[in-house]
């Protein structure tokens, strides 16, 4: 079994300290975050990878598994934490911008950057799962041999923050097509058909429908990639 001191050390031989957690991270996480979300909205494969970097978002989660192994219940509940707040961020972020893109006539549909990194991760979740395991494996050997430029290359592997953004995306479309359907409620209607009203109405649900349900299959593939990379990296750990 690894030793925890050594790990610890070896992450901070690359200038990061796994119980560090400041205004800088959050600051950065903001940064990746709207990066992200505006990568996503318009179909900028570039961008997207560009905030997978930015924090080093897979940081927060090793260290996580690094203190569940030590079985220190206050460190393990302030990582826990941590790794909660980061994941509110992004959720928030991807939520008011996506609104807002909505709310503006930015964007009608979901683009096919967000539809890409939700369906077919989705459907192929076993390789997905993989993948982060394999990622999992190589940050254990990255950190060990203290090089900053495989850590960095592995992050870029597994979907973090673009997949929690995109989550929020679709739930922030889906709260502004929910205001739609209540403000229809709520507006004097009667030069229309209430037929059209209510074939309007359902129309709009069918989108709150789907805008849920594809934030609900991305913030799965977040939680996907992360278990990968936690065993991952925990059975080398285990095994060294």
């Amino acid at each position: 079994m690894g030793d925890i001191n050594f790990i610890s050390r070896e992450f901070e031989k690359i200038n990061i300290s796994i119980h560090k957690f400041n205004h800088v991270n959050i600051v950065l996480i903001l940064i990746a975050s709207i990066i992200a979300s505006f990568g996503l909205l318009s179909n900028n494969v570039q961008v997207i990878i560009g905030s997978k970097i930015i924090g080093l978002a897979l940081i927060p989660f090793i260290s996580l598994c690094i203190i569940i192994i030590s079985l220190d219940s206050n460190k393990i509940i302030k990582s826990g934490l941590n790794c909660i707040v980061f994941i509110l961020i992004c959720i928030l972020v991807g939520i008011f911008i996506g609104f807002c893109c909505l709310y503006k006539h930015y964007i009608i549909e979901p683009t096919t950057e967000m539809i890409s990194h939700t369906n077919f991760k989705f459907k192929n979740v076993y390789l997905e799962l993989l993948l982060s395991f394999i990622a999992g494996i190589g940050v254990y050997y990255a950190v060990i041999k203290t090089s900053i430029l495989a850590l960095v290359g592995l992050i870029l592997v597994v979907s973090i923050i673009p997949s929690i953004c995109n989550s929020g995306l679709f739930y922030g479309m889906a709260l502004h097509e929910y205001i739609a359907v209540k403000d229809i409620d709520n507006s004097n209607n009667k030069n229309i058909n209430e037929n059209n009203i209510e074939n309007i109405k359902s129309h709009i649900k069918s989108h709150i429908k789907s805008h849920i349900n594809l934030g609900n299959q991305s913030i799965f593939i977040f939680f996907v990639n992360i278990a990968g990379v936690f065993f991952g990296f925990l059975s080398m750990f285990l095994f060294n």
